[in-house]
């Protein structure tokens, strides 16, 4: 899907060791090498944790904004 959407290639997957991404014979196939980090350090993934940071402060701004029962900010 990213080769169609975007028009170029996936060439490195990063994942935390998570068993979703266990498809190393897929990966080896695309030519896609796929990189590891340690377990429980999210400081090895910065630019995925700065956009989760972002998309929680927006949302909790939105929230905060329409005045919305507290039922719904979980």
């Amino acid at each position: 899907m990213a080769t169609l959407q975007f028009e170029t290639k996936v060439k490195v997957i990063r994942s935390d060791n998570g068993v979703e991404l266990n498809m190393s014979s897929f990966f080896y196939s695309k030519g896609i090498t796929h990189e590891t980090t340690c377990v429980e350090t999210p400081e090895q993934n910065k630019i995925a944790e700065r956009k989760h940071q972002y998309l929680l402060n927006i949302t909790k701004s939105l929230l905060f904004q329409t005045k919305l029962s507290n039922q719904f900010w979980s």
